[in-house]
């Protein structure tokens, strides 16, 4: 009768064991799940200012474009002054 009584008890810490064995399972699966989403919205947010400054450096491109057409206009003014005047001075003006 004694060694019923104590399998009784091994069997039982050992069904408490399995249980709370399940509860830190479960416990864990619940961490992975919230760490999941985090790690999601983390991605999402990642992806979205990625998108912005890509539009941002394009945006930057295209004003650098210009300005180097402004330059280039500019350069081509100046020289276009620079034959004129040099016109006006062989003319004595």
């Amino acid at each position: 009768m004694e060694e019923t009584g104590d399998t009784i008890i091994k069997v039982a810490e050992s069904i408490n064991n399995i249980t709370q064995g399940i509860d830190n399972i479960d416990t864990l699966l619940g961490d992975i799940e919230t760490r999941t989403k985090v790690f999601s919205n983390e991605l999402t947010t990642l992806s979205s200012n990625s998108q912005s400054a890509a539009l941002d450096a394009k945006k930057d491109i295209m004003q650098a474009q210009d300005a180097q057409q402004s330059i280039t206009m500019i350069e081509a003014e100046s020289q276009l002054i620079e034959q004129l005047t040099n016109i006006a001075n062989r003319h004595g003006y």
